[in-house]
């Protein structure tokens, strides 16, 4: 029998789902769900997907908006 893949998966890393829903984004980020739904419709923040009136955000999307982000001003580090 031939093996199916859920399509929020990739089909290659069965461990890592490829979206990720509001509660695992925010939780990922360290955010609150209200803090993402608040930029949703702001229109800031991580990129995200609707289907109908369900959110996924896209793990590589989410992990690499994260990345591109600039830290505060005093977490920066000190110039030597």
């Amino acid at each position: 029998m031939p093996t199916l893949h859920h399509p929020a998966h990739d089909p290659t890393n069965d461990a890592e789902p490829v979206f990720l829903d509001s509660h695992d984004a925010a939780r990922t980020l360290g955010l609150s769900e209200k803090t993402l739904r608040d930029w949703r419709m702001k229109r800031q923040g991580p990129p995200f997907r609707q289907f109908g009136r369900t959110v996924r955000y896209r793990r590589d999307e989410l992990l690499a908006w994260a990345d591109a982000q600039q830290p505060a001003p005093e977490c920066a580090p000190a110039a030597a």
